[in-house]
């Protein structure tokens, strides 16, 4: 039976990360992907690229494991290793000489022999430095502008904790997920508590979408007051019967408003059973609207 209930719960965590991936419009590995793909990550025989950076490459796709987690792949891995080849050769140009040693000419015997030159007779007289020396100072106190090595590592480590503290967080959140539906689906084999019962009255009146003060008033005959913002929200509060008749007005209200006006819609989905109700507290259809259902609508045996 646990066997079961985990691999239950492990096809729905499957279904969920299909979803998930499907949504951020994240393509299915193919089944063989292995014979020409590789991981995505910075362990030996990865593709070392972030995940997240990666999902816009056209070679981006997903795997789902047994237990519906979500591992990355790359599905054409020479496209990184030919960009990274193209960078070192690009790299090495540049490092390179003209003359294709690697190092720098050296200097002509003429530059080595060469006498400086005297100064003049007016070299005697102070003169002021000229404003391509001042320049070339204060280009020379400038910090350099290339970022360092230590910071594009930081920056790196940085993406990296944040990808993989999103995606702890989207992990935690499907695994939250899935343990509240186990919840419900445990119990929902019992029967129904009351606690169980009280939600549904709830919900019945915050998900239907009517104006509770003119349910309050036409269904309930409750009064409006300038201190009471919802007179059957208070109704409700008093007790599980008032609850359970708050709720039933607004269901019954809810089929009332096809009925509405000039037009009734008796094609509605909840008109039929709503009709089949009204009988069985003791209604009788008018003529009017038996022509509207298309049909004679008698009350059950049981209403006398």
């Amino acid at each position: 039976m646990n066997k079961e209930l985990e691999d239950l719960k492990n096809e729905l965590k499957r279904k969920t990360a299909q979803e998930d991936l499907a949504a951020r419009n994240i393509q299915l590995a193919p089944k063989d992907w292995q014979r020409t793909g590789r991981r995505l990550g910075y362990e030996e025989g990865m593709v070392p690229v972030d995940p997240f950076e990666h999902q816009l490459e056209s070679c981006h796709a997903a795997i789902i494991g047994e237990s519906g987690t979500i591992t990355y792949v790359c599905t054409e891995p020479k496209r990184h290793d030919s960009s990274a080849e193209a960078e070192t050769s690009q790299t090495k140009s540049a490092a390179t000489s003209t003359d294709g040693t690697g190092s720098a000419p050296a200097p002509s015997a003429e530059a080595e022999t060469a006498e400086p030159s005297k100064p003049t007779e007016a070299a005697d007289v102070p003169t002021e430095p000229s404003a391509e020396a001042e320049t070339s100072e204060a280009d020379g106190d400038a910090e350099p502008t290339e970022p360092s090595a230590e910071a594009d590592a930081e920056a790196d480590a940085q993406r990296k904790a944040e990808a993989e503290a999103e995606r702890a967080r989207v992990e935690a959140l499907r695994d939250a997920e899935q343990a509240r539906r186990a919840a419900l689906r445990t119990a929902l084999k019992g029967k129904l508590t009351k606690d169980m019962e009280r939600h549904i009255y709830r919900q019945v009146l915050n998900a239907v979408a009517l104006d509770h003060d003119m349910i309050a008033k036409e269904l309930l005959e409750l009064p409006a007051t300038d201190q009471d913002e919802s007179p059957l929200r208070t109704f409700a509060s008093k007790s599980d019967e008032r609850l359970k008749k708050a709720a039933f007005a607004v269901l019954a209200m809810l089929a009332e408003s096809a009925l509405h006006g000039k037009r009734p819609d008796f094609k509605a989905r909840t008109v039929p059973q709503h009709y089949d109700m009204l009988s069985r507290i003791g209604y009788a259809p008018a003529p009017v609207e038996q022509t509207g259902l298309g049909k004679d609508v008698q009350p059950p045996a049981d209403v006398a």
